[in-house]
């Protein structure tokens, strides 16, 4: 009998099956693709090594974290979910025809070009295959130098900023791009850094058009300096506060009270911080839904099918375990909670993290 008592398993909270939330038949059964995003070990590593270098003067440019970022934000930004990174983002200057700017910049643009013709014609009377160049610029005559598009889809006239990184919602449409972050790296701290970084979403809200900004409620900005990131924020409700036309005036700046930091303290590149940021911004904005739907193609090696995929609302939503770092440094793969769900995890090979409610409070405050 003892040894029968000894055999049998006493059920415990961890045993127990717990009965499945209820909920109105009205509404959708959960995603449980909300609770876990998945990116390989080897990226988050290859972050943290990369930021090691940057701390004791090895790291020579800005650059250097451009590959392990653009790795990184794709595996948490996913083009499944309507997501696209855009390195080297542009946003340009609008053309106004009524201020006569634009006609002013024209003039000036023509004359540069007159000048680029006749030296590529002396050129090209020397080498035959410079010709197609020639012809190109007196066909163009250079207007597209006047009238260059944006990257958000506005025509504009000069570049005005060019962040290092751009997260929007996108579709198969060029100008219906809706802006979620920026991202900016810089090689040392300073004072022109947090304005740079503020001049980016000031000009990010100015040039998204209020369709654009549907379902958004605000631009997020990370300023990458090596090893420590800080978040700044901008809701879009003050695109209402900032004054008429697309350029970025110092009266922008200042009216945009609320483009603040999130906190005075610097977060740890790659670490859990930073990861749990990632996490929960891209569970925030996966949900944003899109007017017009991306096309869907076929697999490997087929052709391109005209069929539309679901919008970003209704798209299944890939996960991925955010595999536990090896790395010397202290940073960990985070568990982490987004969109107010409690006990949501990241996971990797090998390794699960799990946060409770009560952890995952702490760790918000």
């Amino acid at each position: 009998m003892a040894s029968e008592l000894k055999k049998k398993t006493v059920p415990t909270a961890s045993t127990v099956k717990k009965p499945a939330t209820s909920r109105p038949p009205s509404s959708p059964p959960r995603n449980t693709a909300d609770t876990t995003i998945q990116v390989p070990k080897w990226i988050i590593t290859r972050l943290l090594n990369q930021c090691n270098l940057s701390a004791y003067g090895d790291w020579q440019l800005e650059a250097s974290l451009y590959g392990p970022l653009n790795a990184l934000l794709n595996e948490f930004f996913p083009v499944e979910n309507n997501f696209m990174i855009k390195p080297q983002g542009v946003f340009r200057k609008p053309t106004d025809e009524s201020t006569g700017e634009a006609e002013s910049r024209k003039k000036k643009s023509d004359g540069i070009d007159k000048e680029k013709a006749k030296k590529t014609k002396e050129e090209a009377d020397k080498e035959p295959g410079l010709q197609k160049t020639k012809d190109e610029l007196d066909k163009g005559k250079g207007k597209q130098t006047s009238k260059g598009r944006s990257s958000i889809g506005g025509q504009g006239g000069r570049i005005q900023y060019i962040p290092d990184f751009m997260i929007v919602k996108a579709t198969k449409d060029t100008d219906k791009d809706k802006v979620v972050g920026i991202v900016e790296v810089k090689r040392h701290s300073g004072k022109g850094g947090p304005d740079q970084l503020k001049g980016y979403l000031v000009s990010a809200l100015k040039q998204s058009s209020y369709e654009n900004l549907e379902g958004v409620d605000e631009i997020v900005g990370l300023i990458i300096v090596g090893k420590y990131t800080r978040i700044m924020k901008i809701p879009t409700i003050k695109k209402t506060k900032l004054s008429l036309g697309d350029e970025v005036t110092d009266d922008d700046k200042g009216l945009v009270e609320n483009v603040l930091f999130e906190s005075e303290k610097w977060i740890e590149t790659g670490g859990d911080n930073f990861l749990f940021k990632l996490h929960e911004l891209a569970n925030k904005f996966r949900h944003i839904s899109m007017s017009t739907n991306v096309n869907a193609t076929s697999g490997r090696g087929g052709s391109p099918s005209h069929a539309s995929t679901p919008s970003s609302s209704t798209t299944s939503t890939q996960t991925a375990p955010l595999k536990k770092s090896t790395s010397p440094s202290r940073a960990r793969a985070p568990s982490s909670q987004a969109s107010g769900a409690k006990g949501q995890q990241v996971t990797g090979t090998g390794s699960t993290t799990r946060l409770s409610a009560r952890q995952v409070d702490q760790k918000k405050k």
